[in-house]
């Protein structure tokens, strides 16, 4: 147990961090999966919870994010209305066993949390090679205007932590070394905000087109990797 936790040491510290954080946005009454009150203050997040009510008890449909009970005379979807797709699809599977009120905005906004602060550190650990420094500066990123700000308004915006992703990725890893794990944020991005989506894919181009002009033999690969990468969010896409 105690080695345990010395080498999980970092990532212990900020799951503690991260719920403290929730707890101090949310409240701690409002942390359980069957606390909705705080979802229908009169903001945005009301709709996020509307939707997935409506979206959880109906049944399964193609596109498998469908929502039709919900919207106004025309038939919408999960994708359209900030309601995390990922987290909706994957918990809708449960749904036999979940209570009437259940809710997971505070789950994502735990790990919106969480992985602000994993990739913030990872980013600043490339260049001070210091976990005390780079822990104090990944708390600037979690207390960040443009972040707090989003929190508890737009659930989907809060997934900044992927922009992180993509920037530890450009830093760390060489374009071709990295394209599983590019690919994996892209997609994973798709089924949460499209508008992050559309930021990484840009990013993820420029690099390759980047390291195409230094090695143009690559001409092939690059072909190769944009056709599969396509096919792959097509079909996610096309599924959700």
């Amino acid at each position: 147990m105690k080695n345990f936790v010395d080498n999980h040491k970092i990532n212990i510290l900020f799951l503690f961090f991260s719920l403290i954080c929730t707890i101090s946005i949310l409240g701690h009454e409002n942390i359980s999966f069957q606390a909705v009150e705080w979802l229908h203050d009169g903001n945005e997040s009301a709709i996020e919870q509307t939707a997935w009510y409506f979206f959880r008890n109906d049944l399964w449909r193609f596109p498998l994010g469908l929502n039709p009970n919900y919207g106004n005379e025309i038939s919408s979807s999960v994708v359209f209305s900030d309601s995390i797709p990922l987290f909706a699809l994957f918990f809708k599977i449960f749904k036999p066993i979940l209570p009437e009120n259940f809710q997971y905005f505070s789950l994502w906004y735990f790990l919106c949390f969480y992985f602000q602060l994993f990739f913030s550190y990872k980013i600043l650990m490339k260049f001070t090679n210091s976990s005390v420094y780079s822990i104090i500066g990944s708390l600037f990123f979690i207390f960040a205007p443009i972040f707090i700000f989003r929190l508890n308004w737009h659930a989907s915006v809060s997934a900044q932590w992927l922009l992180l992703f993509a920037l530890y990725l450009g830093l760390t890893r060489k374009i071709d070394e990295g394209k599983p794990l590019w690919f994996l944020l892209i997609i994973l991005s798709s089924l949460i905000l499209y508008n992050f989506t559309i930021i990484i894919l840009a990013a993820y181009t420029i690099l390759r087109l980047f390291n195409l002009t230094l090695n143009k033999k690559n001409i092939y690969e690059f072909l190769k990797d944009y056709f599969l990468l396509s096919i792959l969010l097509l079909l996610t896409l096309y599924f959700t």
